[in-house]
């Protein structure tokens, strides 16, 4: 009784922490805001006699947040990571299953846990996922070579042409307008840095226009420019020189990011 009680409470605060963690790093919207909603109703049933119902809860909502990602064609680390705790929730509930359904909620537990492991493999970086820093070689994985080629990212300009940029100059932040997750690292982005001196900003998708309008509302009067490819990895992201060597690496760690545009080494004297 006691384990029981144990990884019923393991379970319940493994999706309060996924609420928490998205109130901490999300900006508020109908988007975020349901989500959250869904944890706090999704582990207060975890602590019922009708606890198998939080399984199907926490299956909709990480089904439902690849499905968004999917949708909007872009990858949000921050809702990687919630899903993640939602995982862990899930599967300590159906630990506790003595019932005869504990067959079609292995399934589904199974069925989640595939499609949220292929994910994290085929887009994410798993070690920005943890929150290490890059090291060299990272990049290879994660852009394709004919975006970065000879340290350089080939964009479009406000004129519709195209034009190259170098990080050996000083690194690139990718953003989009889209993405809930690239909202504070915008703010940042005007509060520090906004005439654009310490990196070059590239939008991954959508009309450069609009990004502009976003990047305008949050102080950032600098060049911004449209990715001339396409950009299958999470935003924000940005893409630096490695100090110890002529390859680039990369991260989609925001307090990197953030210590990054703070530092003076990214002011183009990398």
């Amino acid at each position: 009784m006691i384990v029981a009680a144990f990884r019923r409470y393991l379970a319940g605060s493994a999706y309060i922490f996924a609420g928490l963690y998205l109130i901490g790093t999300k900006p508020t919207g109908y988007v975020a805001w349901s989500g959250i909603l869904l944890c706090i109703i999704t582990a207060i049933v975890s602590f019922t006699k009708h606890k198998e119902w939080s399984i199907i809860g926490g299956g909709t909502l990480v089904a439902g947040s690849l499905l968004l990602q999917s949708f909007y064609s872009y990858r949000c680390i921050d809702c990687i990571r919630a899903d993640i705790f939602i995982m862990t929730g899930m599967i300590l509930v159906l630990c506790l299953q003595r019932t005869t359904v504990k067959n079609i909620l292995f399934f589904t537990v199974a069925m989640v846990l595939f499609f949220l492991v292929g994910n994290i493999a085929y887009y994410f970086d798993f070690k920005s996922i943890i929150g290490f820093m890059p090291t060299a070689g990272d990049i290879g994985v994660n852009i394709n070579k004919e975006i970065l080629m000879d340290n350089q990212i080939k964009v479009f300009d406000d004129k519709g042409k195209v034009k190259k940029i170098d990080i050996s100059i000083r690194p690139i932040l990718l953003f989009s307008p889209f993405c809930l997750s690239c909202i504070k690292t915008v703010e940042l982005l005007g509060s520090v840095d906004p005439n654009g001196s310490r990196a070059f900003v590239v939008q991954t998708q959508g009309d450069l226009e609009e990004g502009r309008l976003l990047l305008r509302k949050h102080g950032y009067k600098g060049p911004s420019y449209l990715l001339a490819g396409y950009w299958s990895d999470s935003v924000p992201a940005m893409i630096m020189r490695n100090h110890n060597s002529r390859s680039a690496i990369m991260t989609n760690n925001l307090g990197i990011i953030s210590k990054i545009l703070i530092s003076d080494q990214s002011n183009g004297r990398n």
